[in-house]
């Protein structure tokens, strides 16, 4: 892809290389100019290293300056927004910079799914994202305006990390999906059977408007998995699979695998062709975790045909792909 990189690094770029509260401190009183210039060298070193000078606040502040440019935004099918629930505004940010893929972490407390990290916030996954697409779907059909008009991003993914006990927080995750598609009267969440999708009959797409993957299962775990979710009626949620060890994937799990993640690593990217083939042919998407955060390796993904680009950076991340 050819992009305008003097453009998109004014957005992409704007983090700051030493925090600004750090050079007033030192503009105030020049009698401790010396000690503080060496620790603030020492501290801005530790911020840009954490991008802890980039905050949420930034990056909506950002993305309002690029909002107005951008009107009905054009539905990006590269984009993933890692660790939604992080941003200044979870869920909205990510659909008006026009993200067709968004994670989320969930851990089940009280019979109740609350997203979080490491630990479970009071936030609950059926409001903060459930309700909140459903909403959308029932009103656009689509989740983004434009999916229709463009043929772009018909179904967005709902990606689930499950932080707790699979079983019960995929039996819980499912009994959500299944409530909301009943409160909505519309299979919001696609559904699946033994013959396969359920079909949405008052949607003309033959895909329901939001996808869920779950992930979070561990490799050890996941056959046991899908013969669970496979041995219900229907189930509205797929897997996220892992790769063994020589580029291969379980051919046990193929009826429920919808994605195929990995820790990045050199190694494995030196042989992605062969990991990206194996994978579209069993009709799953690619994704990295933990890769660099930067218009370069965005670049080197696109290139290499990988299916979805892990962002925290949003207004970064729109910006290079409108481009």
């Amino acid at each position: 892809m050819d992009h305008d990189y003097a453009s998109v690094n004014t957005y992409v770029a704007a983090q700051p290389h030493i925090c600004k509260r750090c050079l007033n401190i030192i503009l105030h009183d020049s009698m401790y100019y010396a000690v503080l210039m060496v620790l603030c060298i020492l501290s801005a070193s530790l911020l840009v290293s954490q991008k802890v000078c980039w905050s949420a606040r930034d990056e909506m502040s950002l993305f309002l300056n690029l909002r107005g440019t951008v009107g009905n935004p054009i539905p990006l099918v590269h984009a993933h927004s890692h660790n939604d629930y992080l941003q200044s505004e979870p869920l909205e940010l990510a659909l008006a910079a026009g993200f067709c893929s968004i994670e989320a972490d969930v851990h089940i407390k009280n019979n109740d799914l609350f997203t979080g990290h490491v630990l479970p916030s009071s936030n609950r996954l059926y409001s903060q994202y459930l309700k909140p697409l459903a909403f959308r779907a029932a009103n656009y059909s689509y989740i983004h305006k434009s999916s229709k008009k463009l043929g772009l991003c018909d179904s967005i993914i709902l990606l689930i990390d499950m932080k707790t006990n699979w079983k019960e927080t995929w039996d819980s995750l499912e009994g959500f999906l299944s409530k909301v598609n009943d409160e909505s009267n519309l299979q919001v969440f696609q559904c699946f059977n033994s013959n396969g999708p359920i079909s949405e009959s008052k949607r003309r797409s033959n895909k329901s408007p939001v996808q869920v993957i779950v992930s979070g299962i561990s490799e050890s775990n996941i056959e046991e998995f899908s013969k669970y979710a496979t041995s219900k009626l229907k189930w509205c949620s797929l897997l996220d699979d892992r790769w063994s060890s020589d580029g291969q994937l379980n051919p046990n799990v193929k009826i429920i695998r919808g994605m195929v993640s990995a820790k990045y690593s050199s190694t494995r990217f030196e042989n992605l062709s062969s990991f990206l083939k194996t994978a579209h042919e069993s009709n799953a998407l690619v994704r990295f975790w933990d890769t660099p955060d930067d218009i370069q390796f965005w670049d080197k993904l696109i290139t290499a045909g990988v299916d979805l680009i892990s962002t925290d950076r949003i207004a970064g991340l729109q910006a290079y792909l409108s481009k």
